[in-house]
């Protein structure tokens, strides 16, 4: 078996594991709760910032209206300040 195939069983088996500990209604409260939002402010740097943006690619995807904080010398363009 390849590295690569072992790597992706790997992840399989942990969201295998990680359903259980779900909660369907914590879930389901937390999409109601985005769905009705008229803004969604979302932040992250490194790592973080790359699975935030991907998280509001999908929020974008629902048409929602989404204020994105990537690093602080976005937020001073969006206001209108020179970094």
């Amino acid at each position: 078996m390849d590295k690569l195939t072992k790597q992706l069983e790997a992840v399989m088996k942990e969201l295998e594991n990680s359903i259980p500990l779900m909660d369907v209604g914590e879930s389901e409260e937390i999409l109601k709760n985005l769905y009705s939002a008229k803004r969604i402010f979302v932040a992250g740097s490194g790592r973080s910032g790359l699975a935030i943006r991907a998280f509001a690619n999908r929020l974008m995807h629902y048409r929602s209206i989404l204020h994105q904080k990537l690093n602080n010398f976005i937020i001073h363009q969006q206001m209108g300040g020179i970094v």
